[in-house]
């Protein structure tokens, strides 16, 4: 049977959906892995006021309103998402790491700036490392010992 111009044009019409599917399943190959939105859930123990104490992990600041206040984290967790525990989860915030901008309910934020340097913390929020802003669901100050406790 000659080729006709029906059969071209169904042959060029077949060429040009190969070539799409093809494009298309090479773009699916080609796009980057998801990208994270940035915000996560953290649990971070550390202590208020003082600089370096034993056991730091990482040194920051804390940024609450006008008043700046040193944090040395103890404990770092990422709790939302792909679960993380370690330094790496301030590193995330870029070198230094920047100074952390503290938000939240008026009685959350409180309770940090009213605690004394050297009291232990441990702080739940959601931390959005583009401008290191934490935003504070809760503060929970530990105990600290007594001082017949420290003694022994």
């Amino acid at each position: 049977m000659p080729a006709g111009p029906g059969r071209a044009h169904g042959a060029r019409r077949a060429a040009l959906a190969l070539l799409a599917l093809t494009l298309l399943a090479s773009a699916q190959l080609a796009r980057p892995p998801a990208v994270r939105a940035g915000i996560d859930l953290v649990r971070l123990d550390g202590v208020l006021g003082v600089t370096n104490p034993p056991g730091t992990m990482v040194q920051t600041t804390l940024s609450i309103g006008a008043k700046s206040v040193p944090f040395a984290a103890l404990k770092a967790e990422r709790i939302s998402g792909d679960p993380f525990e370690g330094p790496g989860v301030l590193l995330a915030l870029g070198p230094g790491p920047p100074p952390i901008r503290v938000e939240g309910r008026s009685e959350t934020i409180d309770q940090l700036v009213s605690a004394p340097a050297g009291t232990r913390v441990v702080l739940i929020g959601n931390l959005n490392v583009g401008p290191a802003l934490l935003t504070l669901m809760s503060v929970e100050v530990m105990p600290s010992a007594s001082p017949s406790a420290r003694a022994q």
